[in-house]
């Protein structure tokens, strides 16, 4: 939690760091995407097809998803748990279950962000090290935990050195300059 804390200050009130930040992210999103059949059958193609339509019937773009995803950089992982929905076709008293496709398969509705200061834990099966989810904090009421599965979620992260979940911030080896300069500021405007 400290980490987090401190990197999240980093982040959003050193001018350097934000602007690189800043610079990165706009580097990254700027990659071209595309899906590629995994061969030249019709069903390869159509699965693709599919992939595609999934990505843009989302509630937010695909671009919007990789800016929040990018947040790994800074805290060292991110999480996104995965909503689902019926596509149903663009009928229906709900909004959020609206889709622009009628084919009844089931679609993703969004890739809901859970913010890097409402995970608790990360749960592993102490025999083999599997991911087994994460554990979130009730962010509205503080209190509470809900555990989201690894099945319903999508887990960014750094690097994956030693098995560890949290991944590795790539503010790391900037934070005991970043604290220096900042305690000699405070000391300057004292």
């Amino acid at each position: 939690r400290n980490a987090i804390k401190n990197f999240r200050l980093m982040r959003d009130t050193d001018p350097t760091v934000g602007a690189v930040m800043y610079a990165v992210e706009q580097v990254l999103r700027d990659v071209p995407f595309s899906v590629v059949p995994a061969n030249d059958s019709e069903e390869a193609k159509a699965e693709a097809k599919f992939v595609e339509e999934v990505l843009s019937d989302m509630d937010h773009s695909l671009d919007d998803h990789i800016s929040e995803a990018l947040s790994h950089l800074t805290f060292g992982f991110s999480s996104f748990e995965v909503v689902y929905k019926r596509r149903n076709g663009p009928r229906g008293k709900n909004p959020k279950k609206k889709s622009r496709y009628s084919d009844g398969r089931l679609g993703i509705r969004k890739l809901a962000s859970r913010a890097q200061w409402t995970i608790d834990k990360f749960e592993v099966d102490q025999e083999n090290g599997d991911f087994l989810g994460v554990v979130q904090q009730n962010f509205h009421t503080g209190s509470g935990t809900s555990k989201i599965p690894v099945d319903k979620l999508v887990h960014y992260t750094t690097t994956t050195t030693n098995n560890d979940f949290s991944g590795r911030s790539i503010l790391r080896n900037a934070y005991k300059p970043f604290h220096y300069v900042n305690e000699l500021q405070r000391i300057e405007a004292t």
